[in-house]
């Protein structure tokens, strides 16, 4: 059987060339991540940068956005769907957010973004349906968090941020606390000196280039990337609590809810201000690593080979 990933660009392989590697922007990343992980774990799967090189696939791994080279071929399609919709008739759907199949029915969850989107009524198909982990973005550093903590870090797109949080009356404001906000806009990656990590996202129910509701639910389309580097990272982490969040809280130990730049600031002089508090969540982190892929990238691998497997079936 030959699985394909289908990827519109040329893409080195980081494990023979790891200083290529750098940030892949929506479908690319959808799929070229995940084949450089197989690939550099000696999993028989191959990528296609054109259509014509799929004349041969018994299976297709695609993004939306490749749908129409994809749809009319004769083989069985995986489609990743992030934010964009899903397309009918694949074999099956891959979702970077656990409470997809999982949701966790949160009460201040199902406030915030509906009952639809919490407990994800909109779902068909869903024995098609598999969470695979984002792909753990390369080169994250452990940290060395220092108590009281100064450095909260964000790293990530701009436009996924809440725009109060990066105002400049904002980020002075912080810094009378001896908070210095720290964004990096440009890199996926944090450079070792954090104390904090935090993500206060916007609430957006439209994928961003097309318009259109996300049918991986509204808020489906995001992963818990973030919590999962908090975790690996050993710093403690200050996020929205939304779906993809909520399903793996199981104390506030595991990341302190902010849902906009008021709470955000209560939180971090929380964990100035409280040692104990600061500590056990970095202890607690370490606890993760038996289902953090950025602790074992195995996870990854092993799950996408549970899906391959079905693909025999």
């Amino acid at each position: 059987m030959k699985i394909y990933f289908y990827c519109d660009i040329e893409l080195p392989n980081y494990k023979d060339n790891p200083s290529a590697y750098s940030y892949l922007h929506g479908r690319h990343s959808a799929t070229g991540y995940y084949y450089w992980i197989l690939k550099n774990h000696n999993v028989d799967v191959h990528i296609a940068h054109t259509k014509e090189q799929l004349s041969d696939a018994d299976v297709v791994i695609f993004h939306y956005d490749n749908a129409t080279d994809v749809v009319p071929l004769n083989c069985k399609k995986i489609q990743v769907v992030t934010d964009r919709p899903y397309i009918e008739g694949c074999d099956f759907y891959i979702a970077a957010n656990k409470s997809i199949l999982t949701p966790k029915i949160d009460i201040d969850v199902v406030n915030r973004y509906g009952l639809e989107n919490t407990a994800n009524t909109w779902l068909d198909n869903k024995d098609k349906w598999y969470f695979i982990h984002y792909p753990p973005t390369f080169g994250i550093k452990k940290c060395t968090p220092q108590f009281p903590p100064r450095n909260f870090k964000f790293v990530g797109r701009q436009h996924t941020m809440m725009l109060g949080m990066i105002s400049q009356r904002f980020i002075k404001k912080c810094a009378e606390y001896n908070i210095n906000l720290q964004y990096d806009f440009v890199n996926d990656g944090n450079d070792g000196t954090e104390d904090v990590y935090f993500c206060v996202r916007n609430i957006n129910c439209q994928g961003k280039h097309t318009g259109l509701e996300c049918n991986a639910g509204k808020f489906g389309h995001r992963t818990a990337n973030r919590l999962y580097q908090a975790w690996y990272m050993n710093t403690p982490g200050i996020f929205n609590l939304s779906p993809e969040m909520s399903v793996l809280r199981e104390t506030e130990l595991d990341f302190l809810i902010a849902n906009n730049k008021e709470e955000f600031l209560e939180q971090a002089i929380r964990l100035q201000n409280n040692k104990d508090l600061f500590y056990a969540m970095i202890e607690n982190g370490n606890t993760k690593n038996d289902i953090n892929p950025y602790s074992n990238i195995e996870i990854v691998v092993d799950q996408w080979i549970n899906i391959f497997a079905k693909c025999y079936e």
